[in-house]
């Protein structure tokens, strides 16, 4: 009896898992492009991107909280733009050394030891080290070898990674998306108080000729982000007033494509509102709210880095969800082979 039962077992796991990798990636690819539908004239078409942050990069409360088929602006980008792309983003990831090992820097030494290079090297930082309180430190009046910054402070951090990355990969284009403004961040020290960490990459980026997205200043932006509900704060777009949720990512992401559009061809955003004048970063409707999850977040101060290169399906709930109706299904079956 127990030989019968565990045949039947394995037999209906493996006709589960058959059945689910068939079907599940067929519907998540169909709704996948009908939210971000691919536009085939992309000047991104086919480049080689690669994100480097924290886990607002990584997206790390949306691929576990919400089993997105895509996950945070990088996955959002990549269907949008058939381009290839990987998210080196990781929680608690900083960009000085405040963090130990867990840097930007890192991050990209990784991709460099892999033999990877890429067409768009996408930095979002600074996030960890206001959190933190790390001390912002000088910017240099000039240039030093990449060795010789000191990464126990933010600015000369952010040098020596810059530096890092213009000695070890001369061909790729680089940009940095300084991270949108908290109103309501209940953690971390400073990450209310983040304009010295914006001013000093503003600078930096300014003096290394690096282009740079400012979320933190577009006030339309902060404001969409964080509606009011009565007196307080609403969660729909950020989860825990910090991370994105997936509405979060949905509003988000428009914004830094057309960045990174206007990055490889300044006249493509241009040409294509005068044909669609409807079609503009932002302006989609909203859909109705997600529920807020009612367990604590995972936060950057998760000790466990996560490197994903890519987003696709998630199958991992709807097998659970699966295998959970089987098996009550075949222990029926074995008690009336038994009868």
């Amino acid at each position: 009896m127990k030989k019968i039962i565990a045949k039947l077992l394995c037999l209906s796991v493996a006709a589960l898992m058959i059945v689910s990798l068939a079907i599940i990636p067929s519907f998540a690819k169909s709704d996948v492009s009908a939210l971000y539908p691919l536009d085939e004239e992309s000047p991104l078409q086919d480049l080689s991107i690669g994100f480097y942050g924290d886990s607002i990069c990584e997206a790390r409360v949306e691929w576990e909280t919400d089993y997105a088929p895509v996950c945070g602006w990088a996955g959002r980008i990549a269907c949008a733009n058939g381009c290839d792309y990987y998210n080196y983003g990781r929680s608690g990831a900083s960009v000085s050394n405040c963090r130990g090992a867990n840097t930007i820097m890192n991050q990209l030494i990784q991709t460099k030891n892999a033999g990877r290079q890429h067409d768009i090297i996408v930095l979002h930082g600074g996030v960890n080290d206001a959190w933190d309180g790390i001390d912002v430190g000088m910017v240099e009046e000039g240039y030093l070898p990449t060795d010789e910054y000191d990464p126990s402070t933010f600015a000369p951090a952010l040098e020596q990674t810059l530096s890092y990355i213009e000695d070890n990969f001369p061909e790729a284009e680089i940009c940095y998306i300084i991270n949108f403004k908290f109103l309501n961040a209940k953690m971390g020290l400073k990450l209310m108080e983040m304009d010295p960490y914006v001013d000093a990459t503003i600078e930096i980026c300014e003096k290394w000729g690096i282009r740079y997205l400012d979320l933190y200043h577009d006030e339309e932006l902060v404001d969409r982000l964080h509606p009011k509900k009565g007196s307080s704060y609403d969660a729909t777009y950020l989860y825990d007033f910090v991370h994105p949720s997936t509405r979060g990512y949905d509003l988000l992401y428009p914004y830094i494509n057309e960045f990174l559009i206007d990055l490889v061809d300044p006249w493509y955003n241009d040409f294509k509102d005068e044909d669609n004048e409807e079609d503009k970063p932002g302006d989609e409707k909203p859909k109705d709210p997600d529920p807020t999850p009612d367990k604590d977040p995972t936060t950057d101060l998760d000790p466990e880095p996560a490197v994903k290169n890519g987003c696709g399906a998630s199958l991992s709930a709807p097998i659970i969800v699966l295998l959970a109706a089987m098996i009550p299904g075949t222990a029926w079956v074995a008690r009336k082979k038994e009868q």
